[in-house]
């Protein structure tokens, strides 16, 4: 062999026994919880944030499976706690609820804990989902960590009511959350409301009254049970804080509502004669 291909010949050996680190060797391990890999990766320069399939980084992958310890060292290197999933616009903090694959409460809890406790966003609507869920851990893992509004306990506790979680409701009650103000609204209101509508979206839907109450059918859906907030504004009953039906008028009659979730409104026009 020639002398200088003697030579180069270790270090051709030793560049090819390292591993290639990829991307996707990345979220892989983001997948599997393998911090052994992601430290390697980060070791090397790779970005903590770098995005993968509809915006995903390593930190929401890891945390959707419920991998305590990889979320742990995500975030000690700098993750951004409040990235969405471009797909679903699911946060960080939601997706540790499970999102894509079932993740142990307890290792939910944890994981809860420690993006709110770096600031996630969203901590409100996970407070009102896991007493719907009949998360307990969860939510004796992030009561501690308000302040909470008041409405949003109120909004947890009733969810939590609603569900018959009866060791959620005690923790809530115990943060200082109060049920909420029954509001009344008269049967003749109520029978003004009572009609069927359709959505900018082209849903259809109808308001019915039922024992006193309101409720919305969805056609070819389910049936919701509506709280009243006031007289002209209301949210589902097992589901409070989700959603707002707000009533819209002109003079005396109801010409339709308004479906707000979250930033998004949706608004309905009435399709029957009053």
């Amino acid at each position: 062999m020639p002398r200088f291909v003697q030579h180069i010949a270790p270090f051709v050996f030793l560049a090819t026994s390292i591993p290639a680190f990829t991307s996707e060797d990345f979220f892989a391990a983001a997948r599997k919880g393998d911090v052994a890999i992601l430290k390697a990766h980060l070791d090397k320069g790779l970005d903590v944030n770098k995005k993968w399939r509809y915006d995903q980084t390593a930190l929401m992958v890891a945390a959707s499976r419920g991998h305590v310890d990889a979320v742990k060292l995500l975030l000690d290197r700098g993750a951004d706690v409040n990235i969405k999933d471009s797909f679903y616009g699911v946060t960080v903090l939601a997706a540790a609820m499970g999102f894509g694959s079932p993740v142990e409460e307890i290792n939910s809890a944890a994981i809860a804990r420690m993006l709110i406790e770096k600031g996630a966003s969203g901590k409100e609507q996970l407070l009102t989902e896991a007493a719907r869920s009949g998360k307990a851990q969860v939510i004796k893992a992030v009561l501690p960590l308000g302040p909470w509004k008041p409405e949003t306990l109120t909004a947890a506790l009733v969810a939590a009511t609603a569900n018959k979680h009866q060791a959620v409701e005690e923790a809530l009650k115990s943060a200082g959350a109060t049920p909420p103000v029954e509001v009344k609204i008269d049967a003749a209101t109520l029978a003004r409301y009572a009609g069927s509508y359709v959505g900018d979206d082209k849903t259809e839907l109808r308001l019915e009254v039922n024992e006193g109450s309101l409720r919305a059918v969805i056609t070819g859906g389910p049936v919701m049970p509506l709280r009243a907030l006031d007289q002209s504004t209301f949210e589902p009953a097992q589901y409070p804080g989700s959603q707002k039906i707000v009533i819209v008028t002109k003079g005396d009659a109801v010409t339709g509502f308004e479906l707000r979730a979250g930033a998004k409104t949706i608004g309905f026009t009435r399709k029957d004669a009053q």
